[in-house]
């Protein structure tokens, strides 16, 4: 299907987008009881995809009757950001980045400190997405707050994000505007973006800058780091995700003695695959790095690979999916491997995020400073024959965890806002009580994280690719419990899913009858939101 552009929409596109499936529920609907949605592990415990009894490619799903989800029946612009409480001195901001984190994996022992310190003491976001989850788009549109689509990021490579990327424009320009007295110290520590390789560029807003250098971003013991554009530190030997997190606690503790407050994004290389290699590694599929003693950890817990339940209805799937052999016994069983190292992983991740907290508590300035967790974006462990990886826009690879704390949030809320890529830069903006600069794409979320916005009140614009030479594979809508794409693919073109009745999106429903009218208003708001700039985007 052709994705020529159209006439830039106007001012009026919010309005349409926020009809998106406003009458979703009106379509027919058959009597009965809705399917449940998966249930959410406990920490500690398996983590599982539920299964779908019945036949995957049976026209006759669901098995049993259920009401066709109301879709983004309240969707609209996001709530006004309310001020912040009164302080003489502006909030210190720590953003905490991983990479290529899933959103369930935040349920796991390897996390306990996360959601401890952060999710229970602040908001945790139920419907956490990346737009575009590859690493380079993802990153951009955190630094910008913007969709791939205007911030000119659409892959890794060729060129390089790095190259795309114009950094003259981010949340670090805001808040540090021209290192007058009140503005922010910004620091930045670990993985920027996908191609940055010189030491001597530090990008614009940035007062400390320590990027990781290139490959050796994904070598855990040969890491190389910007000095501030002054030469090179060389991690030779360290535990990369240990050494990220001894500096940031270091640099906590420094930036709190000054009368500036702080914006520091610490951004982590794990869970992403990378060196150097183990001899016990699965043949034939790529794992993270992780300390000796770690190991043998959650081998009893974790023995099943997570996306695996049988072989789901490929009928109606695009290319992307039906060209990759079916995964077996074999590949299953690296699979699991996969999952035991990246638990393993993470679990080092989650010491250094314990670690930081102290440092934060220990200088005095814990209850003054916005704490976020979050990932670039998800990762497949075997759904849709995908036995690693992301760039296509299912649920696995779009979901990511987002947990926020700080002033003004109540502990251990839960909002249902969804929560994007987009919307971290002019949430940190918000939280910094500074002036974006510029058409922003996404929201402010901080709002939300106080009150615990219960409404998904907007859709959002989802995108896979690229694909032989297009800047997309396929684009689409991700909106209250329905999921819309269109494909350049010779086999399928369009794909809606009931995510509410079905969230393993088994059943492309487009051509159902009874979701003539979702589809209908899925494709409308498609048209409104794929070439929208600033509010027309929200």
């Amino acid at each position: 299907m052709s994705f020529t552009r159209t006439r830039r929409l106007t001012t009026t596109a919010p309005v349409v987008a926020a009809a998106l499936v406003a009458s979703a529920s009106g379509v027919a609907q058959p009597a009965g009881t809705a399917a449940k949605g998966p249930s959410r592990a406990a920490a500690g415990t398996e983590l599982q995809t539920p299964q779908v009894a019945a036949d995957p490619c049976d026209r006759r799903w669901p098995a049993h009757s259920t009401k066709p989800s109301a879709g983004a029946h309240s969707l609209g612009r996001t709530a006004p950001t309310t001020g912040g409480p009164a302080a003489s001195r502006r909030p210190n901001i720590l953003t905490i980045m991983v990479d290529d984190m899933r959103a369930d994996e935040i349920r796991g022992p390897w996390m306990k400190h996360t959601r401890n310190l952060i999710g229970k003491r602040g908001a945790t976001f139920r419907n956490s997405f990346a737009p575009y989850p590859l690493c380079g788009p993802a990153r951009a549109s955190f630094l910008t707050g913007k969709y791939s689509h205007n911030h000119g990021v659409r892959d890794n490579t060729k060129p390089s994000a790095f190259r795309r990327l114009h950094d003259g424009n981010t949340v670090a320009t805001w808040l540090d505007r021209d290192g007058s007295k009140g503005d922010y110290t910004t620091a930045f520590l670990g993985k920027y973006i996908n191609g940055y390789a010189d030491p001597t560029y530090v990008p614009p807003g940035w007062d400390h800058w320590n990027a990781s250098l290139g490959k050796t971003t994904q070598q855990a013991r040969s890491t190389k780091l910007s000095r501030n554009g002054h030469g090179v530190i060389d991690l030779d030997g360290q535990f990369q995700t240990k050494a990220y997190g001894e500096r940031g606690a270091r640099l906590v503790s420094r930036f709190a003695k000054r009368k500036r407050p702080f914006f520091m994004t610490l951004s982590f290389s794990a869970p992403h695959v990378g060196g150097p290699r183990e001899p016990d590694d699965p043949p034939g599929l790529r794992t993270p790095a992780r300390l000796p003693k770690n190991r043998h950890l959650y081998e009893d817990r974790i023995v099943r690979p997570q996306g695996v339940r049988g072989e789901p209805c490929n009928r109606s799937k695009p290319s992307a999916v039906t060209d990759l052999p079916r995964i077996g016994p074999a590949v299953q069983r690296k699979i699991v491997e996969l999952r035991q190292q990246r638990a393993q992983s993470l679990v080092t991740v989650d010491a250094q995020v314990r670690r930081v907290m102290g440092a934060l508590r220990r200088s005095g300035e814990l209850s003054n400073t916005y704490v976020i967790f979050t990932s670039d974006n998800g990762f497949f462990l075997g759904e849709f024959r995908q036995r690693a990886g992301k760039r296509l826009s299912y649920e696995p690879a779009l979901r990511t965890p987002t947990l926020v704390r700080g002033p003004g949030i109540s502990r251990g809320v839960r909002p249902r806002a969804p929560f994007t890529s987009i919307d971290f830069a002019p949430t940190i903006a918000a939280m910094a009580r500074v002036k974006k600069h510029g058409r922003v794409d996404g929201a402010s979320l901080l709002s939300a994280a106080r009150s615990g916005e219960s409404k998904w009140r907007r859709a959002i614009l989802t995108d896979a690719g690229p694909y032989e030479g297009e800047p997309w594979y396929g684009r689409g809508v991700r909106a209250r419990g329905l999921m819309y794409a269109r494909y350049r693919d010779p086999r399928v073109t369009e794909e809606l899913f009931d995510i509410a009745a079905d969230p393993q999106q088994n059943h492309n429903v487009v051509d159902r009858e009874r979701y003539r009218k979702a589809t209908k208003r899925m494709r409308t708001a498609y048209r409104a939101l794929r070439d929208c700039r600033g509010r027309e985007c929200r």
